[in-house]
């Protein structure tokens, strides 16, 4: 035989081989994605390659069309993750690396957060991720999310009784086309869009809710911001038994990966204030909070319309509170009501470290308090 015979009856040989060993792979594919016994042993491998604590009862369905896992659990030194039920339906498109998830169930979730020491080696910054694969989740329910942490003896519990969210999950960006969150005398609903190419960024029209015996607060407004920064503008209506009025808030917190650092302003043309069942109006309305949870400083100033409170004449009047306080108290540098008849100062603390405690000291300036009684 030739030479050149050998060389086609090799490339023929080796051409056979490749189109086998293809083939085999297919085959091993559809054996993995489209049967219940090679769905479990490839999610096997996979945790056993990867050498994480994960673990589950029972496993069925298959990855193509959908799965079904019962009492799922990871762990690891930080976090502790129960489900007791995962459940979704699949449909993949290979050619154009889509994948289609839709009733989407995860039922019992709870999360725990462990005590880890404080001395560990920061995680670097996230700076942008790729997906492989464009999702679209059709929906995604979470019934009862519970996030605890601290000890047994003095652990914080928050449960979430409903989560549904609906997004296309793109290779650099996603949408968000509905997110909703139920939980007891509270509510968020938000659409908008998160960036996760160089950083993760965020905008998100926010409506959220909260209600308590004898309030309620509902608020609307765009979110904007990433991890280290976030912009807040929204609008505000307040209804409880003291305070009622149309708020409008703005401002940002920065540094919100080391410590917070706010800077808030919020105003209103008309308020109401119900106090020992007078109501007062008050106009313009403005308010900042600046600094930090431990050293801020807070200021306010309004213009109180003319009232007629029983045998009290109380004149149209401007009010302005300077205020320093942190996270256990308040003490006032300013609290001065200016009338055409003088003026009225108040220096006030308010402590709640261990209880609230309201102490304060009345001062009249150029102001006789018989000039406010009725003839």
């Amino acid at each position: 035989m030739s030479r050149s015979g050998v060389v086609k009856k090799s490339l023929k040989y080796l051409l056979y081989l490749l189109l086998s060993v293809a083939l085999v792979l297919l085959l091993l594919l559809a054996y993995v994605l489209h049967t219940e016994s090679g769905s479990r042993l490839a999610i096997k491998q996979v945790i056993g390659l990867t050498d994480i604590d994960l673990s589950y009862d029972s496993i069925n369905g298959n990855l193509s069309d959908g799965l079904v896992i019962k009492n799922l659990r990871y762990q690891d030194q930080a976090v502790d993750i129960k489900v007791n039920n995962i459940s979704y339906q699949s449909d993949w498109s290979w050619f154009n690396l889509h994948l289609e998830l839709d009733d989407f169930n995860l039922d019992g979730v709870s999360i725990t957060t462990k005590t880890v020491a404080e001395n560990k080696p920061q995680s670097p910054a996230f700076s942008g991720i790729k997906l492989p694969i464009t999702t679209d989740l059709k929906i995604l329910r979470v019934n009862q999310l519970t996030f605890k942490s601290g000890s047994d003896s003095a652990a914080v519990e928050n449960t979430l009784e409903y989560v549904e969210l609906s997004s296309l999950i793109e290779a650099q960006a996603a949408v968000i086309n509905r997110l909703l969150v139920e939980a007891p005398a509270f509510g968020v609903s938000a659409t908008g869009s998160l960036d996760y190419s160089t950083g993760l960024s965020y905008l998100l029209e926010l409506d959220w809710q909260a209600q308590s015996e004898g309030q309620s607060v509902r608020a609307k407004g765009p979110i904007q911001g990433d991890l280290s920064a976030v912009n807040v503008q929204q609008v505000v209506n307040l209804t409880s038994e003291q305070l009622t009025g149309q708020f409008t808030l703005q401002g940002e917190v920065k540094e919100m990966l080391k410590t917070p650092d706010f800077d808030f302003q919020l105003s209103a043309s008309k308020t109401h204030l119900t106090v020992n069942q007078q109501t007062f109006q008050l106009n313009g309305l403005q308010a900042d909070f600046k600094g930090l949870i431990e050293d801020y400083s807070l200021s306010l100033q309004s213009e109180l319309s003319q009232q007629q409170l029983s045998q009290i004449n109380l004149p149209s009047s401007q009010f302005e509170i300077k205020a320093k306080g942190n996270s256990q108290q308040l003490t006032t540098q300013l609290a001065q009501i200016t009338t055409p008849e003088g003026t009225i100062d108040l220096q006030a603390k308010l402590d709640w470290q261990d209880q609230f405690k309201i102490s304060s000291l009345l001062l009249f300036s150029d102001l006789n308090p018989q000039q406010l009684l009725q003839d």
